[in-house]
């Protein structure tokens, strides 16, 4: 889907290897589901898995994106009462970005 949308994407393997992203205005991620899922570990994003998302963090601190999409479970909205959306809102706006969720079934 996404090569159909955007040709010549920039897809980036293990993030923990990479250093620095190019100059881009848009940073798509996924991180690894298994510790916020109901069928997973439940961590959250203090998981070993899950908490890949700060790696994501560290490489935009530097690069600045004028634009971030997530993309996750829909379990992460309830787990532990909301605390783990509340930790990734919470660190979007440390990073001084405005937020939107949307849930796509």
């Amino acid at each position: 889907v996404l090569r159909t949308r955007l040709p010549d994407p920039s897809l980036h393997g293990d993030i923990t290897k990479l250093r620095s992203l190019p100059a881009v205005e848009v940073v798509a991620a996924g991180f690894p589901c298994q510790d916020l899922s109901l069928a997973g570990t439940r961590a959250g994003l203090a998981g070993t898995r899950s908490g890949l998302v700060g790696e994501v963090f560290r490489l935009i601190r530097r690069s600045k994106p004028e634009f971030l999409l997530f993309e996750n479970v829909s379990h992460l909205l309830r787990l532990d009462r909301g605390a783990a959306i509340r930790s990734l809102l919470d660190t979007l706006e440390e990073h001084r970005y405005r937020w939107a969720y949307r849930l796509v079934d």
